[in-house]
């Protein structure tokens, strides 16, 4: 389990605080930094789809929080093309703004604002694992998990903010 790779729990309310993530195939680390001092470093084990239903059934508020967030973001990437042309622009360093432009209308266009994954795309990608067999029978459902996607539109949550 998660906790048992953690070391201490550190308060840094107030602080900046960076964080890196170096993933590899068996498994992955966290680093935590603030002010020049290291509050975090651990080691994660390569199971990513426990990892992720340990910390969303564990940290439930926190996810959520997450996931507004997302929803919030792509919002305001729809609606204000000036400010994501010009955030793209600058993470990409791309120098033609036209260009910029040109993948943003592109990507915009395509862009979901229930970002819900398709169950028939994962069904896709599961019968084309050649090399695992039992992956052609799965069922795409115990790959993805919505929940907090039924839960936020449930609430009203993604209506509300799609209203403004």
């Amino acid at each position: 389990m998660m906790r048992d790779y953690v070391k201490e729990k550190v308060l840094a309310r107030g602080k900046r605080i960076s964080i890196g993530i170096d993933v590899h195939k068996e498994s992955w680390q966290v680093t935590a930094i603030s002010e020049g001092e290291e509050l975090f470093h651990g080691r994660m084990p390569g199971d990513y789809a426990a990892l992720r239903k340990l910390f969303t059934d564990k940290q439930r508020d926190v996810s959520k929080r997450f996931m507004k967030g997302y929803f919030e973001g792509i919002k305001t990437y729809l609606d204000d093309e000036e400010f994501s042309v010009g955030v793209i622009q600058k993470w990409t360093r791309m120098k033609s703004r036209d260009d910029v432009k040109e993948a943003y209308a592109l990507q915009a266009r395509n862009m979901l604002k229930i970002p819900r994954t398709p169950l028939e795309g994962v069904k896709k990608i599961l019968e084309g694992l050649e090399k695992i067999p039992a992956a052609r029978t799965a069922d795409p459902r115990r790959f993805v998990d919505m929940s907090l996607i039924d839960e936020l539109e449930k609430e009203g949550f993604v209506a509300n903010l799609y209203k403004h």
